[in-house]
């Protein structure tokens, strides 16, 4: 099974994979199974999990454990259904010898993306309000792509890392002007927490990897650099950011509320709400009933226009499971952690970094962007198995 013609489909078929951001699900979904099945075909030998990899099915098995408890409960099915993603995942990144296509596919069909997309808000932009802009143009994205615009900022500002440290790592700077497309399409997508994440994430490569402290500062010079940028001539993110001045968390019923004080009204809920059934949680698939009964003490109808979760999946995973469940659940990301640096796999430790820091505000593994975007890029990054460390120290790192 190792003719060229048999490279070609599996490299087609991670191209198509590396499109998932702007994909139909089903599409992802697809090519996924397909590229499974390849690897069964193609690597049998090598599909089967080493000892130390059954440590990657903790999540999957934590998760059904919570929703066995729960009584099988319709909506816990729908999530567990997505860790059918990190499953295969998994099973095929751990013997492809494409990855580094898929990472560069990634790349640049994210480019792509972002060009494209650039186009789009420069179209709509005359027709819509310049009071409100960020509203409508968020609106826009959703109805006419059919992608929360959030995730755009997520996975473009992703992209636009790998740019920049490849750009620095082969010195191939005309890569690193590619980040200035991502970056604004991503923020124009209107997500802060990817782009506050991504300049931590920065900061930590260049005191890791980046020995001259002048280059290190320039490093902090850029980041400041667009940072600032961005809340001064971005509407998108001023507007956003205009929201933090005049918060007000008294939900009276005819009041307006922001994006910003609907998320905060929504994280007081799930906290006292996990706090409430602390031990136990309340069940996978009973979530968003447990909210929606704390919701009521508001009295404002924007608490039940939309099906919100706790927007922070550790929050969730407590809420669903109990203490257990997130000591489980923080224990997996942690034993990761540790891995990948003994390992020195710094490109997948950098993504572990932005995606879990990125998990503070939304529910991406509740959701199959979410899903797909950890898995692809976990697994697809490890360029060698974390269980092959333990034969160094931490000393040897």
């Amino acid at each position: 099974m190792n003719k060229p013609w048999f490279n070609t489909i599996e490299k087609l078929l991670l191209t198509v994979l590396s499109s998932f951001v702007l994909l139909p699900n089903g599409v992802s979904s697809i090519a996924l199974i397909s590229l499974l099945l390849v690897s069964i075909l193609r690597r049998p030998q090598s599909i089967l999990p080493k000892a130390g990899e059954w440590a990657h099915f903790t999540l999957p098995f934590l998760m059904l454990v919570a929703w066995t408890l729960s009584g099988f409960a319709k909506d816990g099915g729908r999530e567990i259904q997505l860790w059918l993603s990190w499953i295969a995942a998994f099973f095929y990144f751990k013997s492809s010898p494409f990855k580094a296509w898929f990472k560069d596919s990634f790349k640049w069909i994210s480019l792509i993306q972002a060009a494209l997309f650039l186009g789009y808000v420069a179209y709509i932009s005359p027709n819509l309000a310049s009071e409100g802009y960020s509203y409508f143009l968020r609106e826009a994205v959703t109805k006419n792509l059919h992608v929360h615009p959030t995730f755009l900022t997520m996975a473009w500002t992703w992209a636009a890392l790998l740019f920049v440290i490849e750009a620095f790592k082969n010195r191939t700077w005309i890569q690193g002007l590619m980040t200035i497309v991502l970056f604004a399409a991503a923020a124009f997508a209107g997500g802060k927490m990817p782009l506050l994440v991504a300049a931590f994430v920065l900061l930590i490569w260049a005191w890791n990897e980046i020995a001259s402290r002048g280059k290190r500062i320039a490093v902090l010079v850029g980041i400041l650099l667009v940072l600032g940028a961005n809340l001064a001539f971005n509407p998108v993110i001023t507007e956003r950011f205009e929201e933090f001045k005049n918060i007000s968390l008294d939900f009276e019923h005819d009041n307006f509320i922001s994006s910003t004080e609907l998320r905060i009204g929504v994280w007081s809920c799930a906290l006292e709400t996990a706090v409430e059934h602390w031990f136990s949680g309340v069940g996978l698939g009973h979530t968003r009933a447990a909210l929606d009964g704390c919701f009521k003490q508001y009295n404002h109808p924007v608490f039940f226009d939309g099906e919100y979760n706790e927007h922070n999946q550790f929050l969730h995973v407590w809420l669903a499971g109990g203490i257990f469940s997130i000591l489980i659940f923080l224990g997996y990301w942690v034993w990761l952690k540790w891995e990948l640096i003994i390992a020195k796999n710094w490109l997948a430790y950098y993504f572990l970094i932005y995606f879990l820091l990125n998990l503070l505000t939304e529910n991406y593994l509740n959701r199959q962007f979410g899903m797909m975007l950890g898995a692809f890029m976990l697994f697809g990054l490890m360029e060698k198995s974390v269980t092959n460390s333990s034969a160094e120290t931490p000393e040897q790192h």
